[in-house]
């Protein structure tokens, strides 16, 4: 299956970010959050790109951790302010949080 298979390519190469994330994502989709979270997590230590930040951040928003989901999704914006997933996420954080203003300043941003 795949997950076993991420899971072998994991351990072929831990030092890919790459790997880490995708397989983050498999396991999102799989409703496994808590573990994506931790491989979105690696995958950020090893490479912090704003996709991994935004996936990152969606988990933590689904596993109720605010202010890791808004840690994140302000670090992925600041890396690319272009990227709507990070955009989105940063907007549901702040909601969250009740700075409306804010959120809507970014998803007016992310338009």
């Amino acid at each position: 299956d795949a997950l076993a298979q991420f899971r072998r390519a994991v351990e072929i190469s831990p030092n890919e970010a790459n790997i880490h994330f995708l397989f983050g994502e498999s396991l999102m989709h799989g409703g496994n959050v808590a573990e994506a979270v931790n491989e979105f997590r690696q995958a950020a230590s090893l490479k912090p790109s704003a996709e991994i930040l935004a996936a990152l951040s969606e988990g933590l928003f689904i596993m109720q951790d605010n202010n890791g989901a808004m840690e994140a999704s302000r670090k992925a914006v600041s890396l690319d302010p272009t990227l709507a997933r990070a955009q989105v996420a940063l907007t549901n954080a702040l909601l969250r949080s009740g700075e409306k203003q804010a959120a809507l300043r970014t998803a007016k941003q992310s338009m």
